[in-house]
């Protein structure tokens, strides 16, 4: 794993067996919690430049997207409303950028084809989908629940959203006020 030492320096998450209650797989989706500070991690986005969370610490208020699935109407339909309102959240000193699973390929033909301005970051082994613990346990292919991210210039997370089904229901609005405040 390319970040494995950033990753360990940062935070340290375990696997947690839990006991059977027969009512299937457990997410720990609460672990990383609004008043935490924004683990770091490096990837790289669909053109092959480096993002590396850290750079931005101090400087810039972040908005970090965990996608599910790049072929879902809610996911394109999210983004696009994430893109429509860039501008407003560049105007609060914040940078966005969102992290899916998919082959870079992939994201680039998305992210091309939505005429997104933002980075689209491939986490392809999954390591920061594991590292802010919003893997989808339920999903073959190692997904994360849709979710949002907000911290500000310290990069403390001010907001956390995460919906275990659909993109549809992450709430734009509740961000751009949320990021007014900060």
């Amino acid at each position: 794993m390319e970040n494995e030492k950033e990753l360990q320096s940062s935070y340290h998450l375990t696997e947690v067996n839990p006991p059977d209650t027969g009512q299937g797989p457990v997410d720990y989706v609460n672990i990383i919690q609004e008043g935490f500070l924004l683990p770091h991690f490096s990837l790289l986005d669909s053109s092959g430049n480096r993002f590396v969370l850290m750079d931005l610490i101090g400087k810039r208020n972040i908005v970090l997207v965990f996608l599910h699935r790049s072929d879902c109407f809610c996911t394109a339909f999210f983004l696009e409303e994430l893109q429509a309102n860039l501008a407003e959240m560049k105007s609060y000193n914040a940078v966005v950028a969102a992290i899916s699973i998919e082959h870079p390929r992939l994201i680039s033909e998305f992210a091309s084809r939505l005429k997104l301005e933002f980075p689209v970051l491939c986490d392809r082994d999954q390591a920061v989908v594991r590292l802010y613990a919003v893997l989808d346990r339920d999903s073959a292919r190692g997904q994360p629940h849709p979710a949002i991210y907000l911290a500000d210039l310290q990069g403390v997370i001010r907001q956390k959203q995460i919906n275990l089904q659909h993109a549809d229901q992450l709430s734009l609005p509740a961000l751009l006020e949320r990021l007014k405040e900060i």
